[in-house]
Order: structure tokens, then C-alpha cells, then sequence
């Protein structure tokens, strides 16, 4: 069990130095460094941990330690059994939801999986009228959608078939700012798509219903396997707030 914990804290550790060298800081990864630097503890001092926590408040911290990890684990695959794809190609709305942008403008991997997502739907439904989503970026000093609509051209997207909603700064403004940008451009529509990381599914879903759209199809796309962990610990931390306090 020791070598267990060694390895996973090492495994994260290792993660986060990659994540530190693409500048890709967030919550979900000072998260992630606070469970390395558990998991390394807890390997170097396994045997005195262990019988220090035989009882008393020390036990009670170990039995905490480990019904949370079973809870972050549980509801992680809760969160991923709730990204499953939906879409039909019948929507007549697709929303693609921002994710960042470089320090040059351009989209983050992550972001770019959602854009080829976008692109191959396209494929199949040339109908539908497209949203990118994402307001003034600091560090690119552009907005994410303006930076989506680029490459969306780029690839093949008529300019035409795009809306650009450049105002939202997190994932229930982008649904709220699309809905409005829908009705000042008369655009009629039945039913909507969105497409967003797969771990970001569930929550996206609750704000679309939210924001006050009906008929809603999800369109996962598959997350960078580095920045995986660190997003899902942000996602459970913000799938909490949207459930408990409506944020």
C-alpha cells in the first residue's frame, strides 16, 4: 500500500509539472498539488501514520481522508455517466462553449477539441446556426469567440452560419448571453446543441436548462489526458456550487 500512494503521488506530481510548464493554472490544480504532496506523506510515514491513526482524532481524520477520495472517485464517474452524446443533427442550434485561449490568441488544445467537435457536426447538419461563446481573454487580449470564429472559418465554417456571443466569463453566461443573442437576431429554433468537454457535460446541461432552454442535446468531446484530473477536481467543486448555492 505504501508503494501505492508513492507511485500516485509521483504520478501527479509529474502531471502538474507538465500543467506548470503549459501555464495552465487553475483551482483544479492547486488541488492537485495538495493531494501529490498528501499522497507523498503519507507513503514516507506509512507505517507510523498507520498506527498513530489507530484511534482518536486521528482516526477520525483518516476515516474523512478516505470517505472523501471514495466521494471524488463515486462522483466523478456520477459526472462522467451524465456526458453521454445526445445530438441528433436535427438541432437547429449548436453552442460551443470557450475554454481559454494562448497567450497568442489562439485556441488551447482543450478548446480546440471542441471546435473540431463543432466542425464535424457541421458536417452533418450544414443547417444550423453555430454560437461561439467567450468574452475578452487578458492574457490573449482578444475574446474567446472572436479567437473560435477565426479558426471555425478557417476550417471550413461559412462566417454566415456563425453568432458570436463575446460577453460570458463563465458557463452559465455563455447559455443566458446565447439565448438573448438569439432573440435579437430573430432566430427561430426548436431545440439546441452543445458541445464542451465531456467532463464539463453535466453542469453545462443544468445551466442550459436554466438559462431557459427547452429541447437541449449534449455533444461531449474527449479532454486532453493531462489536464484531465485537475478538471475534473475543478468540475466536482464547481457541479457542488451549481447544485447547492445556483452558481
Amino acid at each position: 500500500m505504501r508503494y501505492f500512494f508513492f507511485v500516485i503521488g509521483i504520478a501527479l506530481s509529474a502531471d502538474t509539472a507538465v500543467l506548470i510548464y503549459r501555464k495552465s493554472i487553475t483551482l483544479g490544480l492547486y488541488i492537485m498539488v495538495l493531494l501529490s504532496v498528501a499522497f507523498i506523506i503519507i507513503a514516507v510515514f506509512y507505517d507510523k501514520l498507520k498506527e498513530i491513526t489507530r484511534k482518536g482524532f486521528p482516526k477520525i481524520m483518516k476515516i474523512c481522508f478516505i470517505v472523501g477520495m471514495s466521494f471524488v472517485m463515486l462522483f466523478s464517474c456520477f459526472i462522467m455517466y451524465k456526458s453521454k452524446n445526445s445530438v441528433t443533427f436535427d438541432e437547429d442550434v449548436l453552442i460551443v462553449l470557450g475554454c481559454g485561449l494562448k497567450e497568442d490568441g489562439y485556441p488551447t488544445e482543450s478548446l480546440k477539441l471542441r471546435l473540431d467537435g463543432c466542425i464535424e457536426y457541421y458536417g452533418n447538419n450544414s443547417d444550423c446556426t453555430i454560437i461561439v461563446t467567450g468574452g475578452y481573454d487578458k492574457r490573449a487580449k482578444i475574446t474567446e469567440s472572436e479567437s473560435m470564429k477565426a479558426y471555425l472559418i478557417k476550417n471550413g465554417i461559412p462566417e454566415s452560419s456563425i453568432l458570436c456571443e463575446d460577453k460570458s466569463e463563465n458557463t452559465r453566461q455563455n447559455f443566458e448571453y446565447s439565448l438573448k443573442l438569439l432573440e435579437e437576431n430573430g432566430k427561430e429554433y426548436s431545440s439546441i446543441a452543445f458541445v464542451t468537454s465531456n467532463f464539463h457535460i453535466y453542469r453545462s446541461y443544468i445551466n442550459a436548462v436554466r438559462s431557459g432552454f427547452v429541447q437541449v442535446h449534449k455533444l461531449p468531446v474527449k479532454t486532453d489526458i493531462i489536464v484531465f484530473i485537475p478538471a475534473m477536481l475543478r468540475e466536482i467543486c464547481a457541479v457542488l456550487a451549481t447544485l447547492i448555492l445556483n452558481y
